[in-house]
């Protein structure tokens, strides 16, 4: 936690912020899915919060390029969802036999699903 917490902190330097600003096509595809992670599902409300106040900082510098990175992290994590349900669907084929392991193969396949459906995607296995 402190490592992240400070790390966060760095961003209300305005000399780092200024840095950032120059170099934001480069630094803004590297550092997204680690913020968008932390503010979908950090533990700890201060990295949670400082999160959020990095998030809108890349808004506020370039919107354009936060919506091309946030499509590009919706994407990667639709394709991830795809090809964790193939697995699944194949453990699951492997495992019948076994019903506490078929049933904890199939509650992840609703999981993921359901992620694809609130995705808004129109992806079938």
């Amino acid at each position: 936690m402190q490592v992240a917490e400070r790390s966060l902190f760095l961003w209300n330097n305005e000399y780092i912020v200024t840095l950032v600003a120059q170099h934001r096509q480069v630094i803004l595809p590297v550092v997204f899915n680690a913020l968008e992670s932390n503010a979908r599902s950090h533990w700890n409300p201060a990295v949670h919060g400082l999160t959020s106040n990095v998030k809108k900082v890349f808004q506020d510098m370039d919107l354009v390029l936060w919506r091309e990175c946030e499509a590009h992290y919706q994407q990667e994590e639709v394709c991830s969802c795809v090809l964790l349900l193939a697995l699944l669907h194949a453990m699951h084929i492997r495992v019948w036999q076994t019903r506490h392991l078929a049933g904890i193969v199939c509650r992840l396949q609703q999981t993921c699903c359901q992620h694809l459906i609130l995705s808004g995607s129109c992806i079938s296995v």
